[in-house]
């Protein structure tokens, strides 16, 4: 994320104060936000801006997001505090409603919304993986999952430009439910990201594992049919492009290549790239970093 203007919500409770100090000590230009009066003792004489903001209150909101850049959202009313259920409902669904928008408003560009394992309902292993099915049972639960579908659907509203699914083969189908037929669940949900993007009419990002195929071979560079688990994959999307790194030449540790496997509507090939190890980061290859 390049630096800019920051804004956390929640920036007073934990996660929300470590995540704001992390922010301004990286260089970001931070406002926590709370309803409490007072900052975090962390922050200090020289940490994050604070101000007391009421999240129901959109001329408070309004007037915080103003410049802004990117928006964390925290703040909710959380599992101990003792609210009922249209408290939960006032600022853990309402409030994420009115926020969405009125980031939207602010032009802000990218918009975090945090949720909570609670939307799983009582897990006996924590911590509950993203395919397990909800199952929310106490109010402060059912409005974190209503909050988390909430923020999506406003998002789609006031304008969404992109999802990310991280990754594909964590997703499981609520139409196919076989456990010995994968390949189908999988086409199941390759479709079914296809036609979320055509209806919001944004780009679905959908990453994936491949399978061991390019390991038996002497040439390690991933191909489509190295796709896992289904043909669909490739099928549907419009475009598939591989990362690939020559990790055991030690000469090429900062090489990398972006393969363009299919490109429904334009060219595929091969583009060289750069890699830093220690930011885990890649980048466009100045000209002479990597041998052509």
């Amino acid at each position: 994320m390049s630096t800019g203007r920051v804004v956390v919500t929640g920036g007073a409770g934990f996660i929300g104060s470590h995540l704001a100090r992390h922010l301004h000590q990286r260089g970001h230009d931070v406002l926590a936000i709370d309803i409490r009066q007072s900052p975090p003792a962390l922050f200090g004489a020289r940490g994050p801006r604070y101000a007391t903001v009421d999240i129901r209150n959109a001329d408070m909101v309004s007037r915080a997001l103003e410049g802004a850049d990117v928006v964390f959202h925290l703040a909710s009313v959380h599992l101990e505090v003792r609210a009922s259920a249209e408290a939960f409902a006032a600022v853990n669904v309402r409030a994420v409603e009115d926020l969405v928008e009125a980031s939207a408003r602010a032009g802000v560009r990218r918009f975090v919304h945090t949720s909570s394992v609670g939307i799983y309902g009582h897990v006996t292993q924590p911590p509950a993986r993203e395919e397990s099915p909800v199952n929310p049972v106490s109010p402060y639960e059912r409005s974190k999952l209503a909050g988390e579908r909430a923020a999506l659907a406003r998002a789609a509203q006031v304008g969404l430009d992109l999802i990310i699914v991280d990754y594909l083969q964590l997703m499981t189908s609520a139409a196919v439910r076989r456990p010995d037929n994968r390949q189908q669940e999988v086409a199941e949900i390759s479709r079914s990201l296809k036609l979320l993007a055509k209806e919001l009419h944004i780009p679905v990002l959908a990453l994936s594992q491949l399978n061991r195929n390019p390991e038996t071979r002497a040439d390690k560079r991933p191909q489509l049919s190295d796709l896992r688990e289904s043909g669909s994959l490739e099928q549907d999307s419009d475009v598939v492009a591989f990362i690939h790194r020559d990790d055991s030449d030690p000469e090429k540790k900062k090489e990398a290549e972006l393969i363009l496997a299919k490109h429904r509507n334009g060219p595929t090939g091969s583009i060289k790239l750069s890699f830093e190890p220690s930011l885990t980061q890649f980048r466009n290859a100045a000209r002479g970093d990597v041998p052509a």
